[in-house]
């Protein structure tokens, strides 16, 4: 009988202890190696501690390091407690202040790079007298985790936003902190780190080509880190809204008066710039543009223009700001006195000067309609009396 054996009998193929076989009822069957179990080690306490020791060869038992006493063993799994007692463990902390104990709270919590989470507990960190350490040299981070990480990458103060200076949040082991306390700083930073472009201004103050005026406020510009970009862009621009316009419409000279030189007027996005650069050039500017020949009004430019298909009259044209934007109006009005714009164009239709007259009494017939003309009778009693004529 070796260790050998002993291992090879205790332990299963997940590597713990079978505690069947560590009972009476199994050892007093094999006496041969209960006998070899208790005198193994004189100091060990109990058959699975002899186990634990033989499989980890441990020759002597461990004692407390603080006060030399004896420490407990707990089980085959996690073997021996560090101190033991609690006063003990508290001041074991002290002792763990140099770089050759944090490289051994390290090597007990961090795999290759990886944190062993069952072990990453309040209670096995305060055995091992870790727990009360990390907070002591990291006091202002919240988790366990987030201090450990500190410790494995040498992080003595908790990192900044880049965009807004607030302290980060921890996230995980392996990110770590990040560089941005959320999305937002995030886009504003790469925005005010990044070379802006025309195109850039473009697709951020215009939807589908058309400006978002609510967007062309400093305000706006400020927090989308484009208002240096604006006022940078060209040195002859006298405005926000110019700078803009200019972008927008490709014009890197500022026009020029077309009278005496100087920079034209700006006068808003709308309508862009202007001709002149004041209003004394914008007189002598008109009077040298050479405008249209007046046209001339008369029946047959009524006709032309006012007679649809079939020689019908489009009422729809006969309104009085039409009429007025070619001069029909005042033509209208002196073609024919006392005579209202429809009958005006019906006579001049029909070639009609005077409207024709009631067949009873001689009077003017009244106008009904563009479509229908004169009535065949003054009134209503004209027209009774012809049919009591046509009775008789």
């Amino acid at each position: 009988m070796n260790d050998k054996d002993i291992i090879d009998i205790f332990y299963t193929n997940k590597n713990k202890i079978n505690p069947h076989l560590t009972n009476d009822t199994y050892l007093n069957k094999h006496l041969d190696i209960k006998k070899y179990l208790l005198d193994r080690y004189s100091d060990s306490l109990s058959i699975n501690e002899t186990i634990y020791r033989i499989k980890n060869n441990i020759e002597i038992r461990p004692v407390c390091p603080v006060c030399g006493n004896t420490i407990r063993f707990i089980g085959g799994i996690k073997g021996f407690i560090k101190t033991c007692s609690t006063s003990c463990s508290k001041h074991f902390i002290n002792i763990i202040n140099d770089v050759n104990d944090k490289n051994i709270i390290l090597n007990d919590l961090v795999t290759n790079g990886e944190i062993n989470f069952n072990k990453l507990q309040e209670k096995y960190l305060k055995e091992h007298g870790y727990y009360n350490y990390l907070n002591s040299i990291y006091p202002n981070s919240i988790c366990v985790a987030e201090k450990l990480y500190r410790l494995y990458y040498n992080v003595k103060d908790i990192p900044l936003c880049k965009e807004c200076g607030k302290p980060l949040i921890y996230k995980n082991f392996n990110i770590g902190y990040g560089e941005f306390c959320n999305n937002i700083c995030k886009d504003h930073y790469n925005l005010r780190n990044k070379n802006i472009t025309d195109n850039d201004i473009i697709n951020l103050l215009f939807d589908n080509d058309k400006p978002i005026f609510v967007r062309f406020e400093k305000r706006f510009l400020i927090t989308n880190h484009i208002y240096e970009y604006i006022l940078n862009r060209y040195n002859d621009s006298t405005s926000i809204s110019e700078t803009i316009y200019r972008i927008k419409n490709n014009i890197e000279q500022h026009p020029i008066c077309k009278v005496c030189g100087k920079p034209a007027k700006f006068i808003k996005y709308e309508f862009g710039f202007a001709n002149t650069c004041s209003h004394q050039c914008s007189i002598i500017y008109s009077s040298t543009i050479e405008k249209p020949n007046k046209i001339k009004i008369d029946d047959n430019y009524i006709k032309e223009h006012y007679l649809i298909s079939n020689n019908r009259i489009n009422s729809l044209q006969l309104r009085k700001i039409q009429l007025m934007n070619d001069g029909t109006y005042n033509y209208l009005k002196n073609r024919f006195e006392n005579c209202g714009i429809h009958e005006a164009v019906y006579k001049i239709k029909n070639n009609i000067e005077e409207p024709p007259t009631c067949p009873i009494c001689g009077n003017k017939n009244k106008f009904k309609n563009i479509h229908v003309g004169y009535s065949e009778y003054c009134s209503g009693s004209c027209a009774l009396r012809s049919n009591s004529i046509k009775k008789y």
